[in-house]
């Protein structure tokens, strides 16, 4: 799937991974999971307060985490690659 440039923001819910002009091959992966983990809600409840100071009630009680390994920019780069 080529990426195409999409206004922004979207106007349905989207998981950023999922907008990404990326090219998944060659062993590269995009591994996710889901967590609940106290110290990893903590860090992202930190964070979007930080961010979004008009949202100091916010409190994360899930985060999704992606990671992109070995993945290519859409143009063929490999700007991160994993030794």
């Amino acid at each position: 799937m080529r990426h195409r440039k999409f206004p922004f923001p979207l106007h349905v819910p989207s998981i950023a991974v999922f907008y990404a002009p990326i090219e998944v091959k060659n062993g590269s992966e995009v591994l996710y999971r889901e967590t609940s983990q106290e110290d990893i809600l903590k860090k992202a409840t930190d964070q979007v307060r930080a961010s979004f100071v008009r949202e100091k009630d916010f409190l994360a009680t899930s985060v999704f985490i992606a990671t992109w390994k070995n993945v290519a920019h859409a143009d063929g780069r490999f700007p991160n690659k994993v030794k």
